[in-house]
């Protein structure tokens, strides 16, 4: 049997690794605070998967990793401003145009990581038996 890729580690600059990320199923999701900085509304995250990935999944996994605005639906969108592969098995993103929350409104954005056969895949045959959901909480 070919084992299924998992998460190994998530975790949002300045911020506490998310605990337990192997569980952040749909139907198990949670939301995770994270630090916006100022300026750009910058947000990284690193991820670092369970098994390594070929060369040619790595390019692949920033264009199928997706980050969209949540709550409130007045939010702006968000855009992937960059992708760096830290080992083949972690990568970094940077995301940009979140907004922090306020003490009075929660910022709320999806991140989904798809599974499946056609989710992501590491090149080797290995990929994510479902998708992968955290719900980003900007704070304030």
């Amino acid at each position: 049997a070919v084992p299924f890729l998992d998460l190994a580690l998530f975790q949002a600059d300045r911020t506490d690794p998310l605990t337990d990320p192997s569980r952040t199923t749909l139907a198990d999701s949670r939301s995770y605070p994270v630090y916006v900085e100022e300026g750009e509304g910058l947000v990284a995250l690193t991820i670092r998967f369970s098994l390594p990935f070929s060369p040619s999944a790595q390019v692949r996994v920033p264009l199928l990793v997706g980050l969209e605005s949540y709550f409130p639906l007045t939010l702006r969108s968000v855009s992937l401003k960059s992708a760096l592969w830290l080992g083949t098995d972690t990568v970094r993103l940077v995301w940009s145009s979140l907004e922090r929350g306020t003490a009075t409104e929660r910022h709320l954005y999806k991140l989904r990581i798809p599974g499946g056969k056609a989710g992501i895949s590491n090149g080797l045959g290995q990929y994510f038996k479902e998708d992968h959901v955290v719900y980003l909480e900007a704070l304030p």
